[in-house]
């Protein structure tokens, strides 16, 4: 019982720890992530367009996400979406496929 105990104590202060050592480019703005599931809660199962809209009211043009440890990358407007995916598209041309960037 005890080593259960202090297993799930060191588990949560690792959650909590984790997410503030990123190195790297600062992240765009987005709601802050849960330990474990991210913002997997944050994300509906209909009507993502109006949630979506939403947050980009919220937090900015360009909202970041986080899914399970999957980073999702929300663009508020056509006219970021063109600028990022038509004008740069080289610098993004070797990401892997996204089912709702076909919508």
């Amino acid at each position: 019982m005890f080593y259960a105990i202090v297993s799930g104590v060191t588990l949560v202060l690792i959650a909590l720890v984790l997410p503030r050592r990123r190195r790297g480019l600062p992240l765009p703005p987005g709601p802050r992530p849960r330990p474990f599931i991210g913002n997997l809660l944050d994300i509906p199962k209909q009507y993502e367009h109006f949630h979506f809209m939403a947050i980009c009211e919220k937090y900015g043009d360009i909202v970041y996400l986080d899914a399970l440890g999957m980073p999702i990358i929300v663009l508020g407007t056509q006219e970021i979406a063109f600028d990022l995916l038509e004008k740069r598209s080289a610098k993004y041309s070797d990401r892997r496929f996204s089912v709702m960037a076909d919508l």
